[in-house]
């Protein structure tokens, strides 16, 4: 005799998704978690190690480089990222949201226009940065390149 692959050989236990379910046993009734009996089931973790055994620090960094693309034509990231509803608005203002979406509502056709260049001519240029903003985010590419080149320089080991 093949058993059927739909009905499992032993009952289910299933646990429930959030504390407030009740769980069901393996006589199918409800029962409520009892939280002490699994505490005392579990085993402690070590604490988080936060330095090496000599004393040092360990950073972890991770820097990413973006290439967005519409077919063949690439596309600047600011562009990419403010026709995604990513750019920096004060907290609150949903402007920049609004912008991408009237921009995205104009159509498929439109949009790829758009990507292909039509961004240049764009009256409203929601995605650029004031100078200010524009003028920090210049200073901290400085180091941010420092860093990329840092990290580049370590490939060779």
């Amino acid at each position: 005799m093949i058993p059927s692959i739909t009905t499992p050989s032993t009952p289910l236990i299933t646990e429930p998704s959030t504390p407030g379910e009740p769980a069901l046993g393996v006589n199918r009734k409800a029962a409520l978690l009892d939280a002490s009996r699994v505490d005392t089931k579990l085993t402690s973790k070590p604490a988080l190690r936060t330095h090496d055994d000599d004393g040092a620090l360990i950073h972890c960094i991770a820097v990413s480089t973006y290439c967005c693309k519409h077919g063949r034509v690439t596309i600047p990231p600011k562009i990419a990222l403010a026709i995604s509803g990513f750019s920096l608005t004060e907290v609150g203002d949903s402007s920049n949201w609004e912008n991408a979406k009237r921009l995205r509502e104009r159509g498929p056709k439109s949009m790829a226009e758009f990507l292909r260049g039509g961004w240049k001519t764009e009256e409203n240029k929601f995605w650029e940065l004031s100078p200010e903003v524009d003028a920090e985010r210049a200073r901290r590419l400085v180091d941010l390149k420092k860093l990329t080149e840092g990290l580049d320089g370590l490939r060779a080991y």
